[in-house]
């Protein structure tokens, strides 16, 4: 099941400009893909708006709770406001469309 992440901080966080956080940004980063393959997880893809400071991460996973462990292990919540979002292809909801 595909889970779309958001993974968003302000300005007072961002790891570009504290170098505290920034260390612990490049070791999330550094370990996120070891970790997710642990969890069964694929990683997709990786998007980033910097100067919204807004991070979107696409995962295929189990569950959210597994998204949810692995936005947990690597510690990105520690500065960051996760959103986990199950997410389908556009045809695969066109059904749900009321005709």
């Amino acid at each position: 099941m595909l889970h779309m992440v958001t993974i968003s901080h302000g300005p007072d966080t961002c790891a570009a400009v504290h170098s505290e956080i920034g260390a612990l940004a490049r070791k999330a980063r550094s370990e996120i893909d070891a970790t997710a393959k642990g969890l069964g997880i694929t990683v997709q893809g990786w998007w980033v708006d910097a100067t919204g400071h807004v991070f979107y991460l696409l995962a295929d996973a189990p569950h959210a709770h597994a998204v949810n462990k692995l936005m947990t292990d690597v510690q990105l919540f520690l500065w960051n406001t996760i959103d986990i979002h199950p997410i389908v292809t556009i045809d695969e909801a066109m059904p749900l469309a009321a005709s």
